[in-house]
C-alpha cells in the first residue's frame, strides 16, 4: 500500500534522491533540475520538478518550459527526459508530453524505511560482510554489469563528485563475491543504490543482508529514514525490499523522446 506523505515531504524526498545521485552537468530551467552525465542513470540524465509554480509565476507555459528543457539536453547532445511526480509535476504536463511525442516509460516506486528498530544482523559462518573503497566497489558492480570501459570511467567521475557519507558493502560466500551495494546520508536519510546480486547468488537473500548491514550503519551514523528507488515491474526486488521493512511512498516515472 502507497503511504501518504504531503507535497513538501516529496519535494524532500525528490530533492535526497537527487542530491545522493552527483550529475556532470545541471541547471534550472522554471522549477526543474536538469541535469546530463551522459551515463545511464536516470536521475543524473532527466528533469525533474521540484517547484511546479516557478513557471506560471514567470508568465510561462508547459510547452515553453519544454522547449527550454529541449534545447538544453540538445546542447549536451542528450535526448530529453522527463521525470515526473502526480505530487510535483505541473498541471497538464505529463498529456503535453505525449502529445508532442514523448512515451511513458520507467515507473518506479520510491520507497522508504525507519531506521529506529535497524535490528541485529546475524550471519551464518560461510558469510563476511564488509567494506570496500568506493573505486573497488564501482569497478566490481561494473563488471557485475559488463559496462563498456568509456561509460565505466564517465560514471566514476559522475560518482566521485559525492562529497558526503558514504559505505560501499560487499558480501561473499566462503570467499567469493555474492552481492555488493552502497549507502549515502544526507539531511537525516540513508540512500541505498548500486545494489546488485551476482547471477549464480541470485534467490538466497544476500542482497538483504546486505540492505540490513546498510541500514545498521546508517542507524549508528545518525539516519533516521532509508530510502531507495526501484522499478514497478521489478517483482523480486520489490519483494527483497518489503522484507526489508521498505514501504512504498509514491511512485514516479518517465517521458521519453524517441
Amino acid at each position: 500500500m502507497m503511504q501518504q506523505f504531503p507535497v513538501d515531504t516529496i519535494r524532500l524526498y525528490e530533492t535526497l534522491t537527487l542530491n545522493t545521485a552527483p550529475t556532470l552537468h545541471e541547471h534550472e530551467i522554471d522549477g526543474w533540475r536538469v541535469r546530463a552525465s551522459g551515463t545511464d542513470t536516470r536521475r543524473s540524465n532527466s528533469a525533474t520538478c521540484l517547484h511546479p509554480t516557478a513557471s506560471a509565476a514567470l508568465g510561462g507555459t508547459v510547452d515553453a518550459t519544454i522547449d527550454a528543457v529541449e534545447a538544453w539536453f540538445a546542447a549536451k547532445q542528450q535526448a530529453a527526459v522527463f521525470r515526473l511526480t502526480k505530487a510535483l509535476s505541473p498541471p497538464g504536463m505529463d498529456q503535453r508530453l505525449a502529445e508532442r511525442g514523448y512515451h511513458y516509460a520507467i515507473d518506479c516506486h520510491f520507497m522508504t524505511r525507519s531506521l529506529a528498530h535497524p535490528g541485529a544482523l546475524a550471519l551464518p559462518k560461510a558469510l563476511h560482510i564488509s567494506e570496500v573503497s568506493f573505486p573497488e566497489g564501482t569497478q566490481l558492480l561494473h563488471g557485475l554489469k559488463k559496462m563498456d570501459a568509456a561509460k565505466a570511467s564517465t560514471e566514476l567521475v559522475r560518482q566521485q563528485l559525492w562529497q558526503g557519507r558514504q559505505r560501499f558493502l560487499m558480501l561473499q560466500v566462503d570467499g567469493v563475491l555474492a552481492a555488493i551495494g552502497l549507502g549515502r546520508i544526507e539531511m537525516g536519510h540513508l540512500g541505498i543504490f548500486s545494489m546488485h546480486t551476482v547471477d549464480t547468488f541470485r534467490g538466497r537473500g544476500y542482497a538483504q543482508l546486505v540492505v540490513e548491514a546498510l541500514c545498521a550503519w546508517g542507524a549508528a551514523a545518525g539516519a533516521h529514514t532509508a530510502f531507495l528507488q526501484v522499478e514497478a515491474d521489478n517483482a523480486p526486488a520489490l519483494s527483497l525490499y518489503k522484507r526489508a521493512g521498505f514501504v512504498p511512498a509514491y511512485c514516479y516515472w518517465h517521458r521519453l523522446k524517441p
